[in-house]
């Protein structure tokens, strides 16, 4: 007698692909379920997941304590499906070695309000392109960016008016730029990215898996972007 295959509880509930059910996976994993039990579908070891301050206060400060580097917090929940709260962040610009935060939620009203709070010293950097030169005239104090491995010299410029006040200089530097800032994620970051310093002579063809070539459909709006930001 053969028995039928149940389906894991996880299908059930979200279904086999849904980021949900992935999600809840990789915390079956992390309860020791083992690897036959999943049917093939993807599992991480480690579900970035918290719902309170603690876990991710204690996480941070452990790897911090045991390091004698400088920390910058970064903070992505759309890559981590987590997301750090401003509450948080200021727990953590206590220990002496935390220095600064990448912000790559995009929310500025969020930013003015951390901006605010942290203490003197604590930097703040934008890790959201579209989003940075508002990020910087609110009082932030950068971006680490995609855009500027494609056009250093303009987000450059970009970033020294935006912190200096100088909004006018600011956003016509930022109007060329728009195009990157978008077209740079019309796949994967960093496939557009390695396409374009490709194409500017910047370093070889080709990706490792996981990454795949850009495709066709996108090659052309990256290069119009390019034109746009006068790197071309």
């Amino acid at each position: 007698m053969t028995t039928p295959k149940r389906k894991l509880r996880s299908a059930e509930w979200f279904g086999t692909a849904d980021k949900n059910g992935f999600m809840y996976r990789s915390w079956m994993k992390n309860q020791g379920i083992p690897d036959h039990a999943f049917d093939g579908r993807p599992v991480i070891g480690i579900c970035n997941t918290w719902s309170e301050l603690t876990p991710c206060n204690a996480h941070f400060r452990k790897i911090a304590e045991a390091v004698e580097l400088p920390v910058i917090l970064y903070n992505v929940p759309g890559r981590t499906v987590a997301d750090m709260s401003n509450d948080t962040v200021l727990r953590l610009s206590e220990i002496g070695n935390i220095v600064g935060l990448k912000d790559a939620t995009g929310d500025i009203g969020r930013a003015c309000d951390l901006i605010k709070r942290v203490p003197q010293g604590f930097a703040l950097y934008s890790g959201d392109d579209p989003t940075g030169m508002a990020f910087m005239l609110c009082g932030g104090h950068g971006v680490i960016s995609v855009t500027s491995n494609v056009a250093p010299k303009l987000m450059s410029a970009m970033c020294q008016a935006a912190i200096a006040g100088n909004a006018a200089e600011a956003r016509r530097i930022n109007d060329k730029l728009q195009g990157l800032h978008k077209f740079l994620f019309a796949e994967p970051n960093p496939i557009p990215a390695k396409w374009a310093m490709h194409r500017l002579g910047l370093m070889p063809a080709g990706l490792r898996l996981p990454l795949t070539p850009l495709t066709a459909a996108s090659a052309p709006l990256v290069e119009q972007a390019m034109q746009q930001a006068e790197v071309l």
